[in-house]
C-alpha cells in the first residue's frame, strides 16, 4: 500500500494503477476464501494488530480515488469513495486521512 501511495504522489499513474489492481486482486482472493479472515501484525502494532481483508479492500478503493483525483477525474474519485464505503461505512484509520487529502485536492483543483 505504501508503494502504491508513493507511485501516486510521484505522478506515476500507470504503474500506480497496475500496483493497486494487483493488491486488490490478491486481497479479493483471500477475502473470497476466508471472508472473516484477518492479518495479525503482532502485539507491537497495538490497536492496529488485527486487520481484516475488508479493511484492505476499502483502502484499495481509496487509493484508486486518490490516483484519479491526482489526474483531475473527480467523478471517478467520488465513485471509488462510494465503493469504499460499501465495504464498510466507517473509514479505517489509514483511509480517513487519504479521504481528507482527496477532498483537499478536489477543492484546490476547483480554484
Amino acid at each position: 500500500m505504501t508503494y502504491a501511495l508513493a507511485l501516486i504522489r510521484s505522478g506515476n499513474d500507470k504503474q500506480a494503477r497496475r500496483h493497486i489492481n494487483l493488491l486488490h486482486r490478491k486481497v479479493s482472493i483471500n477475502h473470497t476464501h476466508n471472508p472473516k479472515g484477518s492479518l495479525d501484525y503482532g502485539p507491537e502494532a497495538g490497536t492496529g494488530r488485527y486487520r481484516d481483508y475488508v479493511h484492505y479492500l476499502q483502502l484499495c478503493e481509496i487509493l484508486h480515488a486518490l490516483r484519479t483525483t491526482v489526474s483531475s477525474d473527480h467523478t471517478s474519485a467520488r465513485k471509488h469513495i462510494e465503493n469504499a464505503r460499501k465495504h464498510r461505512e466507517l473509514l479505517s484509520p489509514e483511509a480517513a486521512p487519504l479521504v481528507a487529502e482527496i477532498v483537499l485536492r478536489i477543492e484546490e483543483q476547483k480554484d
